[in-house]
């Protein structure tokens, strides 16, 4: 019988020099390709105004709170940008990959609401990608999808990992999403400041790491989910003290790592640090889990 492990810290930092892969970059104006089977979401890609930084701009329908989107690829290279703009702080969009390549991140990725990216061939943030969103799921397994845009996870076989490189700098929470407000010209007034109500495997304020196989992450890599979003009448939300006067809830940056999620003991967490020990690999306010199979 399996065991699911559940451990706790703060901040985690383990010395180690282990063998990495070499991935190769993708093209330094890659964009996501393929887009099908869209559920409350469109897509535009803007290759004129800077030919040499294109910008894909997806925008989830107002009001729906889950959005879906298949795509052959998805793929941001170092000077693209892949800007989602949702008007919920509880909205999200699944982005799902039917191809047979990894998804590589190199560039930026922005979002006012939270985003789930599902790619059974393994996921890799690289050095310099720049991850700016409410809350983050990464998936290197395969899922099921219903025509509500209801998103399952299921195991693939393929044993896909996440690699997370010195470099890549992941942020969520509410700082993120306000900041990203300003940058994509979004009317604070078509905003809802909220949080999703699913519990731990929500995503408001929260990173999902969960993986097949390895789950990597190198020293001088940046993944935090410090914010706390707390709504309730004439509460602050984060740093920003706005004021809302909606019912009661809170919600505080969590971290999860899951690895081997088809628990057939191929995959393990691995959490690395360069010369500097003293700057903790990952930080959040409230704690980081890992889960094993043993």
């Amino acid at each position: 019988m399996k065991r699911l492990q559940h451990t706790i810290a703060l901040t985690l930092s383990i010395a180690g020099g282990l063998y990495h892969m070499a991935w190769a970059a993708p093209a330094a104006t890659a964009l996501p390709t393929g887009e099908q089977d869209m559920k409350n979401a469109t897509v535009t890609r803007d290759t004129t105004t800077s030919p040499t930084n294109p910008v894909m701009t997806i925008n989830q329908t107002k009001g729906q709170s889950k959005a879906f989107i298949s795509w052959d690829t998805f793929n941001i290279g170092k000077d693209a940008t892949v800007n989602i703009k949702q008007y919920s702080g509880a909205d999200l969009l699944v982005n799902a990959v039917r191809g047979n390549s990894m998804s590589e991140i190199a560039g930026k990725l922005n979002a006012t609401g939270n985003v789930a990216l599902i790619n059974p061939n393994g996921v890799i943030f690289m050095n310099g990608a720049q991850v700016n969103v409410g809350g983050l799921g990464v998936y290197a397994t395969s899922y099921s999808v219903d025509d509500k845009a209801n998103v399952s996870i299921l195991n693939s076989g393929k044993e896909g990992s996440i690699e997370i490189q010195s470099g890549a700098a992941i942020n969520v929470g509410v700082s993120a999403v306000l900041k990203n407000l300003s940058a994509l010209n979004m009317d604070p007034k078509d905003y809802a400041i909220a949080i999703d109500s699913t519990g731990e495997s929500g995503y408001t304020n929260r990173i999902h790491l969960v993986a097949e196989g390895n789950v990597e992450i190198e020293g001088g890599s940046t993944i935090k989910a410090k914010d706390y979003t707390y709504v309730g009448n004439s509460a602050s939300v984060g740093a920003e003290g706005f004021n809302v006067g909606v019912g009661a809830a809170g919600m505080g940056g969590k971290i999860y790592i899951r690895s081997d999620r088809d628990a057939d003991d191929y995959g393990s967490v691995i959490i690395t640090h360069g010369e500097n020990a003293s700057k903790p690999v990952m930080q959040s306010a409230s704690g980081v889990s890992i889960y094993t199979n043993a």
